[in-house]
């Protein structure tokens, strides 16, 4: 039997901003792997001063890495705590984003072993060569190429949108 691979279909302007919301709950935030296994709803002060500082680039946050490139409207409005709260809304709330982290959990196992290692381990969740010792190191423990762990944790955010979005 094969293996299942995911599909990559563009995400809408919902998809778009919660992708963007939770890369930015995976950079940024401390406790980012409990508030997506719903143990902990970040407050909407933390919301705010993360948002504050992606706002003045106190965060680096590279171009283009949630499928914005430049200052365009669109990339302005998604940060703003409201925009990323009308999105959650649509999922149910952070409970919903659970929900939808754990059904990526059941059905991409190695796939999501691979992200929480590389939350926990990569310094700043970044994808610089600076990196490098802590990539080799999540890439052994699975047995795959530090290409492939970052790769896999780029990709995750849209995969676990677009899930989260469809319910």
């Amino acid at each position: 039997m094969g293996r299942r691979k995911r599909q990559v279909v563009p995400l809408s302007g919902d998809g778009r901003r919660l992708e963007a919301l939770i890369d930015i709950i995976l950079r940024c935030h401390p406790m980012s792997l409990r508030i997506l296994a719903g143990e902990y709803e970040p407050t909407t002060d933390e919301l705010s001063e993360i948002l504050e500082c992606l706002s003045r680039g106190d965060i680096d946050i590279p171009r283009g890495a949630v499928g914005f490139c430049g200052n365009s409207e669109e990339e302005v409005r998604v940060i703003r705590a409201e925009t990323f709260g009308g999105v959650l809304g649509k999922i149910g709330g952070w409970s919903g984003l659970a929900a939808a982290t754990r059904k990526f959990a059941e059905a991409y196992p190695r796939t999501w072993a691979i992200v929480e290692d590389h939350v926990r381990w990569v310094a700043g969740r970044s994808f610089s060569r600076l990196d490098e010792p802590q990539l080799e190191r999540v890439a052994s423990r699975h047995g795959v190429s530090t290409e492939t762990v970052q790769r896999y944790r780029r990709l995750f955010p849209g995969q676990l949108a677009e899930l989260a979005l469809r319910g």
